[in-house]
């Protein structure tokens, strides 16, 4: 199994580091070093950046946030993806991600434990 990082993307010294990272196919994580203050700007902020500077697709950015978290945690069994007997917490979008990274701030709702959140 390849091992994970969690990579520190918000700065334009590590954008380099991150294109080392995915040439020797190291699975990366996301999410562990977030502003609880500004919860959800500076992750959609480092999304953009993983695209736009440091040559990332989009697919390549999404996954690492559900996908590979969960299986870093040892948790991909119950969470990660979405099937069948798998809990799950959605984001539904207006616009595809995957035509445009930006796209991941078009939020149309949330559900939490398979309730909408208001």
């Amino acid at each position: 199994m390849r091992p994970f990082l969690t990579l520190l993307v918000t700065s334009a010294l590590s954008l380099p580091a991150q294109a080392t990272v995915l040439s020797h196919a190291v699975r990366i994580g996301f999410g562990t070093h977030g502003n609880p203050r500004y919860e959800g700007f500076f992750e959609h902020l480092e999304m953009q950046l993983m695209v736009e500077s440091g040559g990332m697709t989009p697919m390549q950015v999404i996954q690492p946030y559900s996908k590979a978290n969960s299986e870093a945690l040892g948790v991909d069994k119950e969470y990660g993806t979405l099937a069948k007997g798998k809990a799950a917490d959605l984001v539904v979008l207006d616009k595809s991600p995957l035509d445009n990274i930006l796209n991941t701030r078009s939020i149309n709702a949330v559900y939490l434990a398979g309730k909408k959140h208001q």
